[in-house]
């Protein structure tokens, strides 16, 4: 027969090791977290300087070109992030555009054969 104590160490153990299995789970979950904490506090930042933008435009002391032009540059930024898929980011955009000069080249040297 087992001793309490016996009982009790074995449980201990078991607990023991339950916890050092949820920390190893917990780990890599609190990164995760972290970064999506992150990535909130980024675009609360973003949505309030917006805001303001637009409430100082409300009120004259920007031009509407000025703030047609933040809300642009959010939404690049956006899609530079990953985070849109509506729109072409920086880098396709310039890919995009030395295609189309070399397309350009090709049909000029084309027309000259």
């Amino acid at each position: 027969m087992t001793s309490v104590l016996g009982l009790l160490d074995e449980r201990e153990a078991a607990a023991r090791v339950r916890v050092d299995g949820l920390r190893e789970e917990a780990a890599p979950l609190a990164a995760v977290l972290e970064a999506a904490e992150t990535e909130l506090d980024r675009r609360v930042i973003t949505r309030e300087e917006l805001v303001e933008a637009l409430a100082v435009s409300a009120a004259g002391t920007i031009a509407v070109t000025e703030v047609e032009a933040l809300r642009h540059w959010v939404r690049q930024a956006e899609a530079d992030a990953g985070e849109r898929d509506d729109r072409l980011t920086t880098a396709e955009r310039d890919e995009l555009k030395q295609l189309r000069r070399e397309n350009a080249e090709l049909k000029r040297a084309n027309v000259i054969l």
